[in-house]
């Protein structure tokens, strides 16, 4: 039977985060941390990608605000217009 690789590697990490995937790259990290309880390099790397995993939620919280933010506009946007509609309608009988 063959043998399975352990792919919990830095270089399948750095891969990782090159691609943003920094959740699992953290993952990664803190497993060689764990392995390597010794060199403090891990650790260090950690720290780094726990600040962009907070940065990059960050920003897809303001992403979502904004979205939310335009939607609303747009909806007061229809609204006026539906606002003048029906005062013209009851001002002349016709639109």
């Amino acid at each position: 039977m063959a043998e399975q690789l352990d792919l919990r590697t830095a270089t399948m990490a750095k891969v990782l985060v090159n691609q943003g995937h920094y959740r699992k790259a953290a993952d990664i990290y803190r497993y060689l941390a764990e392995q390597n309880p010794d060199s403090t390099a891990y650790v260090h790397v950690l720290a780094d990608l726990e600040n962009k995993i907070e940065q990059q939620a960050r920003s897809r919280d303001l992403a979502a605000l904004i979205q939310k933010w335009v939607s609303l506009l747009l909806k007061l946007e229809r609204l006026k217009y539906l606002q003048q509609v029906r005062n013209n309608i009851d001002g002349s009988g016709r639109i």
